[in-house]
């Protein structure tokens, strides 16, 4: 809200509703909002002289759900509320004028919709009562064909309200306009911007179009559901946080959530070699002629199309400058110069200074459902061409590629693709992609039909053959784009329509079903999460509540003692741990140059036993040099196994498991002693916080290891060196030889063809550079080596000082809340017990609401 110098008659105005002199200084926005809402309603309540069931019970709602009556903003409307009406003043709107100086058209609408839901609650708006709205409209300054808006929006009749004054009422009234207000004015724009007709029912363009993207649509329905539900934790949180206490982190938590909720968009890359219809394809998908079709060849410039509320084009340059420009220039900069074209663009190709072109714009059909189009250059022979495929994939949700029917998949098209393929797979050169659209264009060109059928048959082999480009339904399709475009902007249907309509059908189901619902329900589970353990929060809330223990100076002075004991407790597991991995460190380094002779001799032993069935040179090197590397993984293998893993690790890692156990009970036992001596439940709650981390621990199992997994086993070691070699083996193993020792293959190779032919020869040749590469290679091996067992180490004594410090926090916090309740009456407990119960069913009912989007179904 806006701040104001107030005139002398609001501030007199005021002074009456709130019964004592007020002062410029003591007003604010807040109160000015909340007097004039109040006046409105009333205003609204008895227009006509008759106060029908139905008004007054939508009255009491709307105070109910957003203004309840136990917390500071219920106690203030009811206040008002008490004041306005006991003076009369609803019964002039003239009032209000001064009430909402100050005040943006958004805050102003606001007072003006809830006057529209009293007046239609009986579904009979009568002409007193549409009278009053008309004055209130006229005194809040707004357009008159808001009213006409919102009336049509609380009495259903979304058919009749005119496309850009309902477009313009979602924009003022959009939630993000509120953030910076109280929460309470985000749930009343929300809540009255739901009720509105969706503009995609009313799209402003003025022509139908033959594109709804209604899948897209109806998707939005989940992702608005989960923010609506995002802001309602939130408004618990704050409420709570307002009335009893601070909960750390938790409002951050919920609002980063609502953050990731609210950007939650579809990044489309759409990729193509010049002058496959690419600009023509993206204004059929935008439902416009927005996007420029080039007559001369682009430069390394991505375009990013996305929707805006209004034009902007923003260049973003090499060395990180941005510049918005004019959208009439946009072609110009997009496009390379037409003598550059002519005489020889890849110079000019290969130094652009743009690095990408943003673009916004209100009338982009498809982007307006949360999706951005990332539009590429033509890559035919672009010199830059895999550095902007990278940057033009990187998020990427889907990518469309853009073929041409007169001549289907060429050289450098086939290359591109499986170049394609290989980045959507992240490196994957094998597997299909399955968000790769292959849209083979110009098919009206094709006239007869025995050239389609060819077309089709050679695409779909090559993309769909032995050596799959793409996978999953519908990701082939054959279109004319052109034909598509003329026919959304003549309003006319045509058969490259229908096929067009084939594709954004697919598109769309991918976009939700493969992509945003995973995202939809990854986000509804961590809020679920977080409303879990809010939840568990209160309930201890309530159960300390309940607790009338006065901690006396000597037990203060318990606890504050026990927080040093835990502290040094951690410590001392530090130290002990990196003294127990350096002497693990010096025992394998002590062993390692004799291990790797015997590995070396154990090798040369098995050479004896390579085959090969092969006779030209190379196929018997490199069968030897695989049979090489196959056999030193697994000597390796062995020897860290045995020497490294059972013979030094575990002993060693046992010994800090005993010793990290035995802390844990001490402060376990120490905390169990102090809930004997003062009445607390520090153990308990030591238990429960541990669980919201993830842990599970039974203290009465770890103190005898026969009955259970015990301390271990909460902390995910698996209780034993079994698992550990596992671990270690996985990271020194078969993966990570063959890095070291392809070199030595390859060159081997290399080396082979210069030398003798015999099959003997060979076998040498492979052994002897083989063990060279890994003689060579020794103390990087090494290195890792001593990383893995330092991360073991490094590993227990982290999940040991994440027990530690929730001791010391639950320490903290119980001398904080002891502080606190010896200043309390036993009527502000009751009261915050009865608040807790509130949050409580509060959260139950959210949580109710999370099952449907959560579900996998």
């Amino acid at each position: 809200m806006t701040t104001a110098s107030y005139s002398q008659e609001t501030i007199s105005l005021l002074s009456d509703i709130v019964g004592q002199p007020v002062t410029s200084q003591q007003i604010n926005p807040k109160l000015l909002f909340m007097t004039a809402l109040v006046t409105a309603m009333l205003g609204a309540l008895c227009a006509d002289g008759v106060v029908v069931e139905e008004e007054k019970e939508t009255f009491q709602k709307i105070f109910n759900q957003f203004f309840p009556s136990e917390s500071k903003m219920g106690q203030l409307v009811r206040g008002l509320k008490k004041s306005v009406q006991q003076r009369g003043l609803f019964q002039d709107p003239s009032h209000l004028s001064l009430l909402v100086q100050g005040l943006s058209e958004s805050e102003k609408l606001l007072v003006l919709a809830f006057a529209c839901e009293i007046a239609t609650a009986d579904s009979d708006v009568v002409a007193e009562e549409m009278h009053y709205l008309q004055k209130v409209s006229g005194h809040l300054e707004l357009r008159s064909d808001y009213l006409e808006t919102l009336l049509s929006a609380f009495q259903s009749q979304s058919q009749s309200a005119d496309p850009n004054s309902v477009f313009d009422v979602h924009n003022l009234l959009d939630p993000s306009r509120f953030q910076a207000h109280d929460f309470v004015f985000v749930r009343i724009a929300d809540y009255i911007t739901s009720k509105l007709p969706k503009t995609h029912d009313v799209h402003i363009s003025g022509e139908a179009s033959a594109l709804s993207y209604k899948q897209l649509e109806n998707f939005k329905v989940d992702q608005d559901r989960l923010r609506h539900l995002c802001q309602s934790l939130l408004s618990i949180t704050q409420d709570y946080e307002e009335n009893v206490c601070q909960i750390p982190g938790q409002a951050q938590d919920i609002l980063s959530l609502l953050d990731q909720v609210r950007n939650q968009k579809f990044r489309v890359a759409v990729v193509g070699e010049f002058s496959q219809g690419k600009s023509t394809l993206l204004n059929a998908l935008l439902g416009e002629e927005i996007q420029p079709v080039r007559a001369i060849p682009c430069s390394g410039t991505v375009t990013v199309l996305r929707f805006g509320e209004k034009t902007r084009v923003l260049c973003v340059y090499t060395d990180g400058r941005q510049e918005e420009i004019p959208f009439e220039n946009y072609q110009e900069k997009a496009s390379i110069s037409e003598q550059a074209a002519l005489c020889g663009l890849s110079d000019e190709l290969g130094q652009s200074t743009i690095q990408e072109i943003i673009l916004e714009h209100p009338s982009l059909e498809l982007c307006r459902h949360n999706v951005e189009i990332v539009d590429s250059p033509g890559l035919n022979e672009h010199p830059n061409r895999t550095e902007i495929t990278q940057r033009l994939l990187q998020k990427t949700d889907a990518a469309i590629f853009l073929a041409n029917a007169s001549r289907p998949l060429t050289q450098g098209e086939r290359l591109l693709l499986e170049d394609l393929r290989s980045q959507l797979n992240r490196g994957d050169q094998d597997s299909p992609a399955d968000n790769l659209f292959v849209l083979v264009n110009f098919m009206d060109l094709l006239r007869r039909q025995s050239d389609r059928k060819q077309v089709r048959q050679l695409v779909e082999n090559f993309l769909q053959g032995s050596n799959p480009i793409v996978s999953g339904d519908n990701r082939v399709h054959f279109i004319s784009a052109q034909a598509a475009l003329d026919a959304i902007i003549e309003g006319e249907g045509n058969e490259f329509l229908e096929s067009f309509k084939a594709f954004t059908s697919a598109l769309e189901r991918f976009l939700i079903h493969d992509r945003g619902m995973i995202v939809v329900r990854h986000n509804a589970r961590q809020l679920k999460t977080i409303a879990q353990k809010f939840q568990e929060q209160l309930q201890q809330s309530l159960k300390t509540l309940d607790d009338n223990i006065q901690l006396v100076e000597s037990d203060k002075r318990k606890i504050v003692d026990q927080i040093g004991e835990v502290s040094s407790r951690d410590f001392k597991i530090r130290a002990l741990a990196q003294s127990l991995a350096n002497k693990v460190f010096d025992q394998v380094t002590e062993g390692w140059q004799g291990w790797t002779l015997e590995i070396g001799g154990e090798i040369r032993q098995k050479s004896a036993t390579w085959k090969t069935e092969h006779h030209q040179k190379d196929k018997i090197t490199r069968d030897f040099s695989n049979q090489f590397i196959q056999d030193i993984s697994h000597e390796i293998d062995t020897r860290l196994e045995r020497e490294v893993v059972h013979n030094i690790l575990s002993p060693n890692l046992d010994a800090l498991d005993d010793f990290i156990l035995d802390e844990m009970c001490a402060i376990q036992a120490n905390l169990e002693a102090l809930d004997s001596k003062i009445g607390s439940t520090l153990g308990g709650q030591f238990n429960l916080s541990l669980k919201n981390l993830g842990i599970n621990v039974n203290f009465s199992n770890s103190l005898n290891p026969a009955e259970g997994s015990g301390f271990m086993g909460f902390l995910g070691f698996g209780g034993g060196s079994g698992l550990l070699s596992g671990i270690a083996l996985a990271g020194l193993g078969v993966s990570f030889v063959p890095v070291l020792l392809i070199g030595a293959a390859a060159g081997v190779i290399i080396g082979w063809l210069t030398s003798s032919s015999t099959e003997e020869n060979c076998r040498n040749e492979v052994l002897q550079k083989g063990l060279k590469h890994f003689s060579n290679s020794s103390d990087e091996l090494l290195d890792k080596v001593t990383d893995t067992i330092q991360a073991a180490f490094d590993g227990r004594v982290e999940a040991s000082s994440k027990a530690v410090r929730q001791s010391i926090s639950i320490l903290n916090l119980f001398l904080e809340e002891q502080e606190r309740i010896t200043h309390e009456t036993v009527e502000n407990r009751e009261s915050e017990k009865a608040y807790v119960h509130q949050c409580l069913g509060r959260l139950s009912q959210l949580q109710r609401d999370l099952e449907f989007l959560v579900s996998d179904a």
